[in-house]
């Protein structure tokens, strides 16, 4: 989208474009658009125009700040046969500023939506007002000086007229301000430069405010407000004074130039300190300033690159001056040009092609560089932008100014510093205010090559290299996209010169044919799949169209012949039924007797129903056993989805390996499953490192990519306040951030890089919870009041006892930790305390070599212990799904700490021995249960002697045969020995299960039967939560100040193009925490992720008044493909809802699966709704 201006004023007409096109470079020929125009309050921050801008706009800023839009108007067109379409729109006459959003949805043939937008600012009128005084405080009597600036929307000056008046203000209690006077008036106009001056003298004590007013070419009227403050109390020159000016003779400088910069100095004929800063001094000076100024020169080298400050300081009649000033410094001899270019304009599928790459420097002569290389589908890029910081910007953007100049004088004066082509003087922000503002025969058809390698990333090489001259040369082969593909080269020589380019090309045909599919289907959904011909020859052509589909039945089934006009397109709709789990892949032709085309797209199916599982465990140490187990089919699960997963291994290792790779592919991102995703794979190779193990696991090899893309992540989710929370926008939660600062000090001390301030400043949060913390028995941590600090008030002592636990590893990691660990530690003591905190306790006192308290502390585990056979195991006095009174999670530290304090414990085996009786699958509960088990094996690991089997294992189903293997050491460092059984080896009801083993060594295995429940309309069911799901048809209609969406009962049916509110509804009686609540989607639809201008009436949560959601239930929302995903870290009792919205896409029948509520670590408490049904027509 385009416009004919950025910036409009009162009376303007604004006029916008839209132009759509397809990826492979033609128009979107005459669909279908819908455009909106939204409104929001714009306002220009005190900073924008002046000679800092260039600091605060490297924060993000797009030109102003707005607040939420209301929709104003919405129409629809169609595009012409160039794919454009023009609307003009007249502004109404107002007296603030606005940003006008004005938002194109373009639906094409498949009946698929793209969006795009263009925001434009709309003034009170053509040229904007600045004023700032010349101080902030003045004494009664004294002149106050106000500078005034006119100037354009692209910060040209503007000559004006300009009326200035100053009032007197006083504040009656009860009453509010009082306008006591008009203190003085005057017409000022400003000159060529855009500056003007109004000076008035005041009378008396009291608060001033000051009022500058003009009217433009059209008559619309322009203003802005000043204030200052006039003491009687004679304590004002504290506040400010006209201090040291510092003003450069250029706005930038490269090296090799002189910087002569001139000083005016408050004080007459006084000595001076001039400095050159950065991150350290670079030059200093003593200058006597001759009258009240002084040029100073600064002869400028690399070390001033990209930035430095002047720094000016004296002492005079005993008081201080200071004032800093920067100066720009651009290291142009540091960046490279790129050129790049491609053999071909145009390229087809699967054609190759050369790539050239030169790079030149700031002479154009060719130089030796390394280069990165990336092709990259350009549709992506519209999926998400490419986040990476600009080369230049990562080795030369601005430094900080790390020297302070301090002083023992006890008044302070602050001055302030300008450029000679500017009057905006860089000053406090409390300054300044805001400103106003082709016919054949059948069998003469071609056939096609059917595309399906289709790629996101075609090239990518990190080392590239040119030759002396700066050249490299590439073969690529394009894939089967057609699409214009980015290429995006970044280039760096061996004395850090830089540069970036970006390059584009296309590939396509001159015959085209795509589907339009869901991104899913469920078993059972009936759909309709459209494939829409493209047609560039240069007349037209009869098609044979067909599709063709394997795990799917599609009807019609037989070709169809169509006509395709020149430059045109057709669309053929087909009904496509899915009956089976698994994949379905559709394969789309169109031939004609010149050019054909054919594509295929896998799409999964899948299934019908909710998941169950059943988990059996078997252990032997025996040299020779037999076991005999029983798992169930029920009647009511379908065969098809049926899955018995049978996991073997002689040693802890195997098993632990396995769980890594379970970590690894974890679906979900928040801060604890970071961590887990990587660390405990960090830990286990450390230790099998000291231990001279050679594991054999191909994950060891993608570890350090691992840990960088965790480590970013993590670095990425800190809060300001160095802490963490469950995801990166919630709260700072004390267990996260005392989770993630013991992750980062064990992968320091495993001897991988991390960044040392990083850590420092998570222990430095965390210590600083703990000291305000205050124990309560209540153990859900975080539950009760919070702090003013921000942090949680009320902590349980489990929570504590993991924060010292944490705080206790980062020190033996070599943080400095100040911290108290005495008093805490003596106070948790005395307190009722379970045996997850007697554990941590204990570790932390064996780390502090307090060996009496330690031995205590586990003696009194290994009497705690819960006893069951050879099983022992640990938990809490009563269970509310916390993990703080989890059993699995405390055995896994109460067995650690014995491992720690007492090696020789017969308790540790039992509790290992229980550990793995809780496996499922290849791994545990949740990922946290997994890493904290993987942890506490590892130590065991250490100590053992299990790596050394030599036996045969026997595994028998239904008493036919599944397993017969020879274990031997090798095993031993291996991952475990897997078999998957589908549901043709299971009979309904009973399966049997027998192993037998003979041999040395211990033999650990779990089988694990999975299933989805068949049936139709699954009804609602709760084992912990109650969960509704309820969906509303939007319409809109002219409401108050613009258009508003109303919400319609959903029948069953919906159009293809409305837009629906899905809203959940859950239920619980219990407080609890890490909470997950998973919608999936009819598979027709698509989730509409920007919800501004959504105005819906009788919903708070879209209230268009605030910027923020309104009683904003979760912490965070993933929408996936197949599902939306809620977690909320904290839900208390009551009645929550979590609503999104959706537009209906394809046509169709479509099942949807009931949304399922559980907790995440303890996925056995959950609640779902009813099974849903979804209908799209055209």
């Amino acid at each position: 989208m385009t416009c004919d201006k950025d910036h409009y004023a009162n009376g303007d007409l604004i006029t916008a474009k839209i132009k759509a096109d397809y990826y492979f470079g033609s128009p979107v020929a005459n669909a279908q658009v819908d455009y909106y125009i939204f409104r929001g309050r714009f306002w220009r921050p005190w900073w924008y125009g002046t000679e800092y801008a260039w600091y605060y706009e490297d924060e993000d800023y797009g030109g102003g700040y707005s607040y939420r839009a209301e929709l104003l108007q919405s129409e629809s067109g169609y595009l012409d046969e160039n794919g454009e379409f023009t609307l003009t729109y007249q502004a109404p006459p107002a007296e603030q500023d606005f940003y006008y959003r004005i938002e194109a949805r373009v639906v094409d043939a498949s009946r698929r939506q793209i969006i795009g937008s263009k925001q434009v600012v709309v003034t009170r009128g053509l040229f904007m007002i600045s004023t700032y005084t010349d101080k902030y405080v003045y004494a009664p009597g004294e002149d106050v000086t106000v500078t005034i600036k006119t100037m354009d929307f692209k910060n040209n000056p503007v000559s004006a007229s300009v009326k200035m008046e100053a009032f007197e203000q006083n504040w009656f209690a009860g009453e509010g301000w009082r306008q006591m006077g008009k203190a003085a008036t005057q017409e000022v106009t400003t000159n060529a430069q855009g500056e003007a001056f109004f000076k008035f003298k005041t009378s008396k004590g009291g608060y001033y405010y000051i009022t500058a007013n003009a009217v433009d070419s059209r008559g619309n009227k322009i203003s802005t407000k000043e204030y200052c403050w006039v003491s009687e109390r004679g304590g004002y020159s504290s506040y400010a004074a006209k201090g040291i000016e510092i003003i450069p003779d250029k706005p930038n400088y490269r090296a090799g130039e002189t910087a002569h910069v001139l000083v005016i100095s408050p004080v007459k004929n006084v000595w001076a300190l001039v400095t050159a800063e950065a991150s350290t001094i670079l030059e200093h000076k003593i200058v006597h300033i001759e009258g009240t100024s002084q040029v100073i020169d600064f002869e400028i080298d690399e070390n001033h690159q990209p930035n430095f400050s002047v720094g000016v300081t004296l002492l005079a009649n005993e008081e201080f001056y200071n004032e800093s000033k920067n100066v720009i410094v651009i290291p142009e001899d540091k960046f490279l040009s790129i050129d790049i270019n491609l053999n071909e304009d145009i390229f087809r599928p699967q054609e190759e092609g050369e790539l050239t790459i030169k790079v030149t420097n700031k002479e154009g002569e060719g130089v030796s560089a390394e280069l990165s290389v990336g092709m990259v589908d350009e549709s992506i890029y519209a999926l998400a932008p490419d986040m990476t910081r600009e080369i230049k910007r990562v080795f030369y953007s601005k430094r900080y100014n790390r020297v302070a100049t301090h002083s023992s004088v006890y008044f302070r004066f602050y001055g302030y510093a300008r450029g000679l082509g500017s009057a905006m003087a860089a000053r406090k922000a409390e300054g300044f205010s805001r400103s106003g503002f082709a016919d054949v025969k059948a069998d003469k058809f071609k056939e096609a090559r059917v595309r399906k390698d289709f790629r996101d990333t075609m090239f990518w090489q990190a080392q590239v290299r040119t030759n002396s001259n700066g050249i490299a040369k590439l073969k690529v082969k394009f894939p089967d996209n057609l699409t214009t593909w980015r290429t995006t080269v970044r280039a760096i020589s061996a004395n850090t010169e830089v540069g970036e380019k970006i390059f584009k090309n296309l590939v396509r045909m001159d015959l085209i044919v795509r589907m339009e599919t869901p991104r899913f289907f469920t078993a059972g959904d009936e759909a309709t799949i459209s494939t829409i011909v493209h047609n560039y020859l240069d007349q037209a052509k009869q098609a044979k169209v067909s599709l063709q589909g394997e795990g799917v039945s599609i009807t019609p089934a037989e070709e169809k012949l169509i006509h395709v006009p020149e430059n045109g397109e057709k669309r053929v709709d087909w009904i496509v039924r899915t009956d089976k789990i698994g994949t379905a892949t559709l394969t789309a032709k169109a031939l004609t007797n010149e050019v054909s085309d054919a594509m295929q797209l896998p799409i999964p199916i899948l299934p019908h129903g909710l998941k169950t599982s059943e988990a059996l465990v078997v252990d032997i140490e025996e040299q020779s056993a037999v076991r005999d187990h029983t798992l169930t089919l029920p009647a009511n699960a379908n065969p098809a989805t049926a899955e018995l997963y049978v996991s073997v291994s002689p040693s802890l290792a195997a098993s632990m390996l396995s769980a890594l790779e379970d970590l690894a592919g974890y679906p979900y991102g928040c801060v604890e499953q970071t961590m887990s995703r990587f660390l405990p794979t960090a830990i286990v190779a450390y230790t099998a490192k000291k231990l001279n193990l050679n594991l054999k696991m191909e994950l060891m090899n993608e570890l350090p990519k691992m840990m960088d893309k965790g480590l970013k992540a993590l670095y990425g989710y800190q809060h300001s306040d160095g802490g963490w929370g469950w995801w990166k926008d919630d709260d700072t939660h004390p267990y996260m951030t005392a989770y993630v600062v013991y992750g980062l000090s064990l992968t320091k001390q495993a001897g991988h890089q991390i960044d040392s301030e990083r850590l420092q400043r998570g222990a430095n949060a965390l210590s600083r919870q703990l000291e305000r913390a205050r124990l309560v028995e209540k153990e859900i941590a975080g539950l009760g009041s919070r702090g003013d600090g921000g942090g949680y008030e009320l902590i349980d002592a489990t929570t504590q006892a993991y924060m010292l636990y944490a705080l206790q590893t980062a020190i033996k990691a070599g943080v400095q930790v100040d911290y108290k660990f005495d008093a805490r530690f003596a106070e948790l003591q005395k307190a009722k305390i379970n045996d997850y905190t007697r554990a941590l306790l204990a570790l932390v006192s064996h780390s502090q070599n307090k060996a009496e308290i330690a031995n205590t502390l586990a003696t009194q585990l290994e009497n705690n212990c819960i006893a069951a056979g050879t099983l022992c195991s640990w938990g809490g006095k009563t269970w509310h799904y916390n993990w703080q009174d989890d059993h699995v999670e405390t055995t896994a530290f109460a067995v650690k700490s014995l491992v720690q304090v007492k090696s020789g414990s017969p308790r540790i085996n039992e509790g290992i021995r229980f550990l793995l009786t809780q496996k499922r699958g290849s791994a545990w509960r949740s990922t946290k249960d997994t890493a904290m088990i993987i942890f506490t094996l590892v130590d065991y690991l250490e100590k053992s002697k299990e790596l050394e089997p030599d036996y045969n294992v026997k595994i028998y189903l239904n008493d036919k045969p599944v397993l017969d293997k020879q274990m031997t050491k090798a095993d031993a460092l291996a991952q475990e020995y897997a078999v998957r059984l589908n549901g043709s080896s299971l009979n309904p009801g009973q399966n049997h299960i027998r192993i037998a083993k003979d041999g040395e060594g211990k033999f650990y295995s779990t089988f694990r039967l999975t299933y989805y429940n068949s049936g139709e309309n699954l009804r609602a069911s709760s084992t912990g939560f109650g969960v509704k799901r309820d969906y509303y048809k939007l319409s809109r209609i002219a409401g108050g100040s613009g258009l508003q969406y109303v919400k319609h009962a959903f029948t069953g049916s919906l159009q293809s193009g409305e837009e629906v509110l899905v809203k959940l509804i859950v239920t619980t009686t219990t407080d609890f925490e890490y909470f997950m609540l998973e919608d999936p989607l009819p598979a027709g639809v698509e989730v509409i992720k920007d919800e501004s201008g959504y105005a819906i009436q009788g919903e708070n949560v879209y209230n268009r008044r605030s910027d923020y959601r309104y009683q904003r239930t979760y912490a965070n929302k993933e929408i996936r493909d197949e599902k939306v995903v809620f977690f909320a870290t904290q839900l208390s009792a009551g009645v929550h809802e979590f609503t999104y919205l959706y537009r209906a896409q394809i046509p169709g029948e479509y099942h949807v699966m009931p949304a399922l509520a559980s907790l995440m670590y303890y996925p056995e408490y959950q609640g779902n709704s009813a099974e849903a049904r979804v209908k799209i027509v055209e």
